[in-house]
């Protein structure tokens, strides 16, 4: 029993994954009409987002947090992000810019975060987060789900709606990814200072 719920997270991980495809596929599907499977995208984007809540939760919960795991949450988040914004770009709801902002904001948050922990002996975490980043990271994660939802419900408003949460996603970006780049010079100096 214990090996099996061992397993478990990396299994609801790695469906996360299979869920992203489906999202893609089924946005690509209706490129133009989003209202044509719009409770199977909605059902669809549910799945992908408890999976990512609950695998971390499952994984701490019985004691599996393996650094194998980690880098599975983070693939299956890209993954994720990389495949939806891809198929709302082709279907015309999100323009290629924002795409391109995730890919830095996740470069930045993989150099940083290696960069604090190399200097910092004691983080055992793979990864370093702060809150903002965090908040960026969700909108990240939700606006592919709310792109849908407005294209739903408010076709013809929905695109404006969206335009600010992505202007405003993009500055709550780049002001996590300034105060991640300080903290890293302030580590960098303190580590100098002590040498």
């Amino acid at each position: 029993m214990k090996k099996s719920l061992s397993k478990l997270p990396n299994i609801i991980t790695s469906l996360r994954i299979l869920l992203s495809i489906a999202f893609a596929y089924l946005i690509l599907n209706q490129s133009t009409d989003l209202n044509k499977n719009f409770e199977a995208i909605s059902l669809i984007f549910l799945g992908i987002c408890f999976s990512d809540f609950i695998d971390g939760k499952i994984a701490r919960k019985t004691g599996n947090t393996t650094v194998l795991g980690a880098k599975l949450d983070v693939f299956a988040d890209l993954f994720y992000m990389t495949l939806s914004y891809s198929a709302l770009i082709m279907a015309e709801k999100i323009h290629l810019w924002f795409l391109g902002f995730i890919l830095i904001k996740f470069l930045e948050f993989t150099v940083t975060s290696n960069f604090m922990r190399n200097y910092n002996k004691e983080s055992e975490n793979l990864f370093v987060f702060d809150k903002l980043g965090r908040i960026t990271a969700g909108s990240f994660y939700i606006i592919p789900g709310i792109t849908c939802l407005l294209s739903f419900i408010a076709p013809y408003y929905g695109q404006s709606l969206i335009k600010y949460l992505l202007y405003l996603t993009l500055i709550a970006g780049i002001y996590s990814s300034s105060l991640r780049i300080k903290k890293c010079l302030e580590v960098k100096n303190i580590n100098v200072l002590e040498t």
